[in-house]
């Protein structure tokens, strides 16, 4: 199943489905120009997004809606912005 980031809201720490009000799994779309995935109203697995030319914005994983493991950021032209290792969603 696939969604728009509009047609989700965010309620008790989870985005669930306007329609449904259950908690959404499936593909998300609408967030930095990328598809991702969330699981029972969580982001979960590889998240990448892209600024509106092109150039890679983000790259990184989620697990239980927390990043985890390495998180890459990029300027608009491309130049490295931050990156960070992540444990359940803090920086190390």
């Amino acid at each position: 199943m696939s969604k728009k980031l509009d047609d989700l809201e965010f309620i008790n720490g989870v985005y669930v489905d306007k329609e449904t009000k259950l908690p959404f799994s499936g593909e998300i779309s609408g967030i930095h120009n990328s598809k991702n995935f969330m699981k029972d109203g969580k982001a979960e697995g590889e998240w990448v997004g892209y600024h509106e030319n092109g150039q890679l914005w983000h790259r990184g994983n989620f697990k239980d809606g927390r990043e985890q493991g390495e998180w890459v950021i990029y300027y608009e032209n491309g130049q490295l912005w931050h990156r960070g290792n992540f444990k359940d969603g803090r920086e190390q």
